[in-house]
């Protein structure tokens, strides 16, 4: 017994002193304590273990991989104090003082782990001074880690085969991934691209723009952006939304798009849509859109439009063929080109107009001066096939003046009005737009207008002029005169009517309606015996030309009832007739149906003798303007006599227009002229069809 008692005193002796040894006097640092069964648990156990001395100071001993893992330090490296955060490190402290315990600490951000620890603490059984902490994620935390960690798992596989680029930051704009396709994109490596280092890739001068854009992803925003790679032709579309993945800010992620073909082909569409594919001008689209800039942006500044038409550019396509002329537009174009001041906006309007708009001109003289400068860019000869030519163009000038109201629209149609007035006065040369002559081209716009319009509704008429002869007054025949429902129409002269027609596409229709109409009134005389002469129509030189025009003429009559040798044709004789051409063949067949032709206002065009050889001609009708001073002008009478002996001697008629008065109806009688019409025996519009013709003497 005294033995067992004294054995069993000294193992109580021995515990007393190993509770009063130093922890770390036993537990050697970098080791665990016990045995090594239970080192080998210890360091298999799926939470954090720690020992740590208590020697004033917290001081860790040992700690297995997962506290390790948890604490952010590498495997097999001796755990130092200060590398437990601190928030974490504070907690174990207060469980120590209290001897033990349970509790969660905040430690903060860690990548792809929990941003809270449960702590527990317990004091070792045997050594003082030595506690052991046991270090665990909560388990909804580790379950959010879980999923967080297959969602970044995901995010990266499916980024990496994604076709567009991608870069992700966690805060800010640090970029912390990059695909391969970004890195493709902007030209660099992923270790240049992570950071600020992707920021190099933006060219300058666009970098601006994209800090700004994604400043505004930061705010909360989504931004579009597109920039040029730097030091390569490539554009990128950069589009960036935020993301909340932290409690320390905002961050980006963002999609790269290679938009460099797309640009190029937006810019080639662009350019189509506002230049002309064969010379490479500016189009009607954009001279319309500057010219609009012009009048909003710089109203208080003097502007000209320049209207070129090329002269005769239509014999050049008729003769060479549509390719030549092309190249001579471009030769055009390049040498217009070549004389453009600085602002100054250069047109092809279409087919060969050229329209130049002049910005910030002094007045009118300042315009006209450009417009000789750019006019004499026809004077030196073009070269193409092998051959000169010589170009010259009628040039329109409008003048939109400072502080004037004018429209883009208003301004190319007082400069296409001036272009045509070139033409009129010669060809190959400048007019100012006269608004005069502005408001007589209105005016006669008007009247093909109303013509129109009256030929549609019905409301044209046909009056009457009597063709007597002067020795007893008998009718011989009449002149039918178009008409319609507007009396200010009455005084446009017949070839004036006929030209106009012509201009605006309505001589066919019209002349169709006056043939027939006149036909239908003279077979109604002749129903009525009241008509025992023809009827005169006017038809111009154009119109002979047109397939199927004599046949129109006989069928016309045939279907009326009407003898072809009822009808006169009176021709313009203020166009020259090519003797050999389709006309004269026309003129030909009608005479030799029976239809009878008359030369209309001879003396005042291209007449010439030699048409009484070379053109059938029944009739010769003397112009009014030798018949009103036949009377008191000795030379108008000399005039009148030699025409109508010339013409008798070729065995042909002769009437006299325009006789007015008695004495110059007696002088034409004198001068052995005795067929003639004119408001001497009555004036057209007082004498409608149903009371045709009118009869009784001269005055009547």
């Amino acid at each position: 017994m005294t033995t067992n008692s004294s054995d069993e005193t000294k193992q109580t002796a021995m515990q007393d002193a190993q509770s009063t040894t130093s922890a770390a006097a036993i537990v050697p640092q970098g080791r665990p304590p016990g045995g090594a069964l239970f080192a080998a648990a210890v360091q298999l156990a799926p939470h954090g273990t720690l020992f740590v001395a208590d020697d004033g100071e917290p001081r860790p001993l040992w700690g297995n991989p997962r506290a390790h893992a948890l604490l952010g330090v590498e495997q097999g490296e001796i755990l130092q104090w200060s590398q437990v955060p601190r928030p974490l490190a504070e907690t174990i402290r207060e469980l120590m003082d209290a001897g033990g315990g349970f509790a969660t600490a905040v430690v903060g951000d860690r990548p792809g782990a929990s941003s809270a620890i449960d702590v527990s603490v317990y004091p070792d059984a045997d050594l003082t001074a030595l506690f052991i902490v046991h270090l665990e994620e909560p388990r909804e935390a580790q379950r959010h880690v879980a999923e967080w960690r297959v969602s970044a798992a995901r995010f990266q596989a499916v980024a990496h085969q994604a076709p567009v680029g991608i870069l992700a930051s966690g805060v800010g704009l640090r970029m912390g991934f990059a695909n391969e396709q970004a890195c493709e994109l902007l030209a660099r490596g992923t270790d240049d691209i992570l950071g600020l280092g992707w920021l190099d890739a933006v060219d300058r001068q666009q970098l601006d723009a994209v800090t700004e854009a994604l400043a505004a992803v930061l705010d909360g925003g989504t931004s579009t952006v597109q920039f040029r790679v730097a030091a390569t032709d490539r554009w990128v579309r950069m589009v960036a939304g935020p993301v909340h993945d932290t409690d320390q800010g905002a961050g980006i992620v963002a999609t790269l798009e290679d938009i460099t073909l797309a640009r190029d082909h937006r810019a080639a569409l662009q350019h189509q849509a506002n230049h002309d594919q064969l010379t490479g001008l500016s189009n009607r689209g954009a001279l319309l859109a500057a010219l609009q800039r012009a009048r909003d942006q710089l109203g208080n500044k003097t502007h000209a439009l320049l209207f070129f038409d090329l002269d005769h550019f239509k014999f050049v396509n008729d003769a060479l063929g549509h390719a030549v002329g092309d190249r001579l537009l471009t030769e055009i174009a390049n040498r217009l080109r070549q004389r453009i001041r600085s602002g100054d906006v250069l047109a092809r309007f279409g087919g060969d107009e050229f329209v130049l708009l002049c910005h910030d001109l002094s007045g009118v003289d300042d315009a006209v001066a450009i417009a000789r400068r750019y006019a004499s860019t026809f004077e030196n000869q073009l070269q193409l096939e092998g051959r000169p030519f010589q170009v010259s163009a009628s040039v329109g000038l409008a003048i939109a003046e400072a502080g004037t109201p004018w429209t883009p629209t208003s301004l190319l149609r007082d400069a296409d009005a001036a272009m045509y007035q070139a033409k009129a006065e010669g060809r190959n040369r400048i007019a100012v737009f006269d608004a005069d002559r502005h408001g007589q081209a209105q005016q006669r716009l008007q009247v093909a207008t109303d013509l129109r319009n009256d030929l549609a509704t019905g409301q044209l008429r046909l009056t009457y002029q009597p063709i007597v002869y002067a020795p007893d007054g008998r009718v011989l025949g009449s002149e039918a005169l178009l008409r319609g429902r507007r009396p200010e129409h009455a005084d446009l002269p017949i070839p004036e009517l006929i030209k106009l027609a012509e201009e605006t596409g309505l001589l066919r229709e019209l002349s169709a309606w006056v043939l027939d109409e006149a036909c239908r009134q003279l077979a109604s005389w002749r129903a009525e015996n009241r008509h025992p002469g023809w009827v005169a129509v006017n038809v111009s030189a154009t119109q002979l030309t047109e397939e199927g025009f004599a046949e129109l003429v006989l069928s016309t009559a045939r279907d009326r009832g009407v003898q072809p040798s009822d009808l006169l044709l009176e021709l313009t004789e203020g166009v020259l007739i090519d003797p050999e051409g389709a006309g004269v063949e026309t003129l030909r067949h009608l005479r030799g149906a029976g239809v009878g032709i008359a030369l209309d206002d001879f003396g005042t065009g291209w007449s010439s003798i030699a048409y009484l050889r070379t053109m059938p001609v029944d009739v010769i009708k003397i112009a009014p303007s030798f018949v009103s001073r036949v009377d008191t002008d000795p030379v108008d009478a000399a005039i009148v006599a030699a025409i109508t002996h010339m013409v008798h001697t070729a065995g042909r008629g002769v009437i006299a227009e325009g006789v007015e008065t008695r004495a110059q109806l007696d002088q034409l009688i004198n001068l052995g002229c005795d067929v003639v019409q004119g408001y001497v025996f009555a004036r057209p519009d007082n004498v409608p069809a149903d009371r045709f013709p009118p009869y009784g003497g001269p005055g009547s």
